[in-house]
Formats: C-alpha cells, structure tokens, sequence
C-alpha cells in the first residue's frame, strides 16, 4: 500500500531529477562556450593593441616625414622684404 503512494512521488522526483541533468549539462555548454568567447575577446584585444601602436609608430612617422619635408623645401627660400608694389606678382599659388 506505501509503494503505491511513493510511486508518483518517485516519479516526479526523476522528473526533476532529469531536468536538473540537462541543466547542468546546459550549465557545462554555456561554460565551454564562454571560455571560448574569453579566448576570443582576449585575442581581438591583443590585435587591437598591436594595431594602434602600430597606428601611432605610422603617424609618428608621417609627423617626421611631413616636418623634415617642409624644414627641407624651406632651405633654398629667399624672402625679401621692404619692396612696395610686388603684391600683384607675387609667385605663391594663392593669388594665381
């Protein structure tokens, strides 16, 4: 007479028994995929630092190049100053 009036209480508990398998195996799946997803994150930060020091060697660069090219193409200028009336012959590109 008790075993018959266990047996649905036996039943439910491997009911839930089941479901708290497969949310563990649930739990162990969604860890493996964000371990994978830390690897990931962690490899994008580390090309997206090896990425701006290498922007920042790139302008630094340009910023070096761009400087010694107009100290350089200074070098052989001439200004004169103090002629009146030479303003409309001007050899800039600006007044032509």
């Amino acid at each position: 007479m008790t075993n018959e009036l266990f047996k649905p209480l036996i039943h439910r508990i491997e009911i839930l028994e089941s479901d708290l398998m497969d949310q563990a195996q649930e739990i162990e799946t969604l860890k493996s995929e964000m371990t994978q997803r830390d690897t990931t994150i962690e490899t994008l930060d580390e090309d997206n630092k090896r990425l701006l020091d290498r922007v920042q060697a790139d302008a630094n660069y340009v910023n070096k190049v761009t400087n010694e090219l107009e100290q350089y193409g200074r070098r052989n200028n001439i200004r004169i100053s103090g002629i009146n009336g030479d303003a409309h012959r001007q050899t800039s590109g600006s007044n032509d």
